[in-house]
């Protein structure tokens, strides 16, 4: 699959959006708190769970 331009820039603006999102969300946070959250949705997303709740869901 390769990309068009149009979708590298629909991209580039979708990663910008969420990161002004993340930003305004997260102002209230520590460094600290906001690495801490990084972390466990991390480890949340990397586990097994997540993915089987998203399939469970489809059915």
């Amino acid at each position: 699959m390769v990309a068009t331009d149009a979708g590298r820039l629909a991209a580039a603006e979708a990663d910008a959006l969420l990161d002004g999102l993340g930003a305004e969300m997260f102002a209230d946070l520590t460094d600290d708190q906001t690495r801490d959250l990084a972390g466990i949705l991390g480890a949340i997303n990397a586990g097994a769970a997540l993915s089987q709740a998203a399939e469970n869901l489809r059915v």
